[in-house]
């Protein structure tokens, strides 16, 4: 699957930033100043463990203006078409039990009625002490073809050379 150039720009950060420390990227790796005009294309959920869900605490602004939703504190499973069960919810939880990035690609219908194909990369970030706590999307919307609709199950991301990430479908 290709990559938009921010999901390319941040997963070669993320993996930088693994190689370099050996250990999972934190919140903390990522600021604003590494991010640049990206920051505004992200979203960073934090997981919670009992019951399991994940909680927006973060969404960029040119992702809000898309999904005109700005609710940061919202749960994934208030989310009809992200709860579980969901294409969506798979690959979050994926990321945070492979503890490895992933994509997956779902049909889309934005507040505006069309329909797009959201190209997701989730990438797991951890706390201090590790363990996975929070989940950096980077979704990327590609017009859908009329009548057309994707699903895919998450699929792990394998880098071809240092500089060149790309997904497997």
């Amino acid at each position: 699957m290709t990559m938009s150039n921010t999901q390319t720009y941040i997963l070669r950060h993320w993996r930088n930033i693994q190689a370099t420390s050996g250990s999972l990227p934190t919140r903390q790796d990522f600021t604003l100043r590494a991010l640049g005009k990206h920051a505004a294309e992200i979203a960073i959920l934090q997981v919670r463990t009992d019951p399991e869900d994940f909680e927006y605490s973060l969404i960029g602004t040119s992702l809000s203006d898309l999904i005109q939703d700005t609710k940061t504190g919202a749960a994934l499973s208030e989310k009809s078409d992200c709860g579980r069960g969901s294409a969506f919810w798979h690959g979050a939880t994926k990321a945070m039990s492979t503890r490895e990035p992933n994509m997956a690609r779902v049909a889309f219908v934005g507040p505006d009625g069309r329909r797009r194909i959201l190209r997701t990369l989730y990438l797991p970030l951890a706390d201090g002490k590790g363990a996975p706590e929070k989940l950096m999307l980077v979704p990327d919307f590609q017009p859908s073809l009329v009548g057309s609709i994707y699903l895919s199950k998450p699929t792990g991301i394998k880098a071809t050379g240092p500089r060149a990430p790309h997904a497997h479908l």
